[in-house]
């Protein structure tokens, strides 16, 4: 019984990591059109950030690429949105609060 609990949560897991590869492949496709065409809207690019952070089982190095690739040009007129997103992409994958609560 156990085991095929384990099966369908392992299944779970594996469709949503398979649904958070397409969204951040469609987020860079967005990201390819925003730099393309120059785009600065600040609430366009927010979300997209918005979008990648709320990615779930996603692995840093997978993400990284593509959320730096915006961050780096968004960088180029709005330093302050560059650098809270960044932050938040730091925050978003630092374990050492999750590590510290169990010592």
């Amino acid at each position: 019984m156990e085991d095929k609990h384990y099966e369908k949560i392992k299944e779970l897991i594996q469709s949503i990591r398979e649904t958070g590869k397409e969204e951040l492949e469609e987020s860079s496709e967005l990201i390819d059109v925003i730099i393309k065409n120059k785009i600065t809207n600040e609430r366009a690019i927010s979300s997209i950030f918005d979008k990648m952070l709320s990615i779930e089982f996603i692995e840093e190095d997978e993400l990284k690429e593509t959320y730096y690739r915006l961050l780096k040009y968004c960088k180029k007129f709005n330093k302050k949105l560059s650098d809270d997103y960044e932050q938040f992409f730091i925050e978003k994958f630092d374990d050492s609060e999750e590590i510290g609560e169990y010592d």
